[in-house]
């Protein structure tokens, strides 16, 4: 199921470059998926009634270009895959002129909300998702893979507050990238969440070049970013 999602670019929005904030995009994006995935009822259904909830593993962003202050612009999400273990969904942004400005692919996986334990969907359900083809992602894989030579440096560090979280108790996934940021311009970037960071950790972002992580103070890793300039 094809969903559409329509915004402008508000004060709230963009940034003092009169540019949408790519934060701001991050979550304009991450509307639309969940309106798409609260569109498919015997899914969403299901998932109530087993305490079921999708936990991001992945995003990757190809990044065409920010929109300014006071354009209109449209989301439009569906998913192309669903089995059961994994779902995956697109989701473009475009312009009043249907100019492509940011694209997103995301999988999540299927996890008991109680015990936190990966479960698996039954098929009936996976065949309730109507799925549509997505254009190849920029990147290749789910794995950041870290070169061998790298070298962390820590940039920042601070604390996962309330404004951070989502309903689940956890960082919301846009956060991970947009605390990554470093100023450096960038054209496509890609995230693996590796164990979600909880409101009042402590959380430091590091960075070797392209590559940036994000880990808690005890050494846990929560996040590995990758970007492409």
């Amino acid at each position: 199921m094809r969903i559409s999602y329509d915004a402008k670019i508000t004060l709230s929005r963009a940034g003092d470059d009169g540019l949408l904030r790519f934060d701001a995009a991050l979550d304009l994006l991450q509307d639309c998926e969940q309106f798409g995935a609260d569109a498919i009822w015997e899914y969403t259904d299901w998932q109530a009634e087993h305490n079921i909830s999708m936990f991001l593993v992945y995003r990757q962003i190809r990044l065409t270009r920010l929109p300014e202050y006071g354009t209109d612009v449209q989301m439009v999400t569906y998913p192309y895959l669903c089995d059961r273990i994994f779902g995956k969904r697109y989701c473009l942004m475009t312009n009043d002129k249907n100019e492509t400005l940011v694209e997103s692919w995301v999988s999540g996986a299927y996890v008991e909300l109680t015990t936190g334990a990966a479960v698996r969907v039954p098929i009936e359900i996976t065949r309730s998702v109507e799925l549509h083809e997505a254009p190849e992602p920029p990147f290749e894989g789910r794995k950041v893979v870290f070169p061998a030579d790298a070298d962390f440096k820590t940039l920042k560090s601070g604390l996962v507050r309330y404004r951070d979280t989502d309903k689940n108790g956890h960082m919301n996934n846009a956060r991970y990238l947009e605390y990554a940021l470093t100023g450096e311009t960038f054209t496509a970037a890609r995230v693996e969440y590796k164990q979600p960071a909880k409101r009042g950790d402590t959380y430091e972002v590091l960075q070797s070049g392209n590559f940036a992580k994000l880990a808690g103070t005890d050494g846990t890793e929560y996040a590995r970013i990758e970007f492409r300039a």
